[in-house]
């Protein structure tokens, strides 16, 4: 909510709500502009992790541990909901669905595989150890929303399923249909 209000739908004195640039004109909407919380829940799950693993044992009270869950939902909200708009100002309709119908696919594959081996590595390595595993994964994914807010505009014009891609298509649909005239 505050990214909302003092970044994304920021009043200003004139007011203009939206983003601006430096000379002070509107910006429309980029995605990459909406991985802002990606960035911020990128790195507050890799702390929350730390938190849980070094946390998660006899000696330490329980509330500890269980605190850590408050940085992790926070930035699974942050992290999900940010790459669903990413996704949805990436693409147009008929291919976001099918973007986000990916995503979903692989959160669920994944879901589904991990019950198959955290087990035996909690088991093996240790509490400490085996969410340090996912916590080290996860800071090796950190720099991520900002690869994607570097390359992110270029990646997009090599897709064909981009908005870019739908304008030359209904540009050389207007042209074919001009020529046949």
């Amino acid at each position: 909510m505050l990214i909302d209000k003092f970044v994304f739908f920021k009043k200003w004195p004139d007011g203009h709500i939206g983003l601006k640039d430096k000379q002070g004109n509107p910006l429309p909407p980029t995605a990459e502009s909406r991985l802002l919380p990606c960035k911020i829940g990128s790195i507050a799950l890799v702390i929350s992790l730390f938190w849980l693993a070094w946390t998660g044992k006899k000696s330490v009270h329980w509330a500890a541990p269980m605190a850590a869950g408050i940085p992790f939902g926070f930035s699974l909200l942050l992290i999900f909901f940010s790459v669903l708009t990413y996704f949805s100002l990436s693409y147009p309709p008929l291919s976001v669905s099918s973007a986000l119908a990916a995503n979903n696919l692989l959160r669920y594959i994944m879901s589904s595989v991990f019950p198959l081996f955290t087990v035996q590595m909690m088991h093996n390595l240790g509490v400490d150890w085996g969410v340090s595993v996912f916590a080290f994964i996860a800071l090796a994914l950190v720099p991520v929303p900002w690869v994607f807010t570097k390359f992110g505009p270029f990646l997009r014009k090599k897709s064909k399923y981009s908005y870019l891609a739908l304008a030359q298509q209904q540009a050389a649909a207007k042209a074919a249909a001009a020529g046949s005239v």
